[in-house]
């Protein structure tokens, strides 16, 4: 039996070199209950990925600004 492809999304402790990767629902679930009780955890400053309590984790979207310089 094939085991149910799951998205994840990666973690980091800032200030050492723990990284991993956790199932959305529990990464937010980390994320929602702050750093300080969490054990650090939060969304690496390159995440493709942006976390906020009223929405939690929701990807980033490109919204740039196309205008050109003159």
């Amino acid at each position: 039996m094939r085991k149910k492809k799951e998205t994840t999304v990666t973690l980091v402790v800032p200030g050492t070199d723990i990284k991993r990767e956790f199932g959305i629902a529990h990464a937010e679930r980390l994320l929602d209950m702050g750093s300080f009780k969490n054990g650090g955890w939060e969304l690496p400053e390159n995440s493709t990925y942006r976390y906020d309590e009223e929405n939690g984790l929701r990807l980033k979207t490109d919204k740039g600004y196309s205008a050109k310089a003159e």
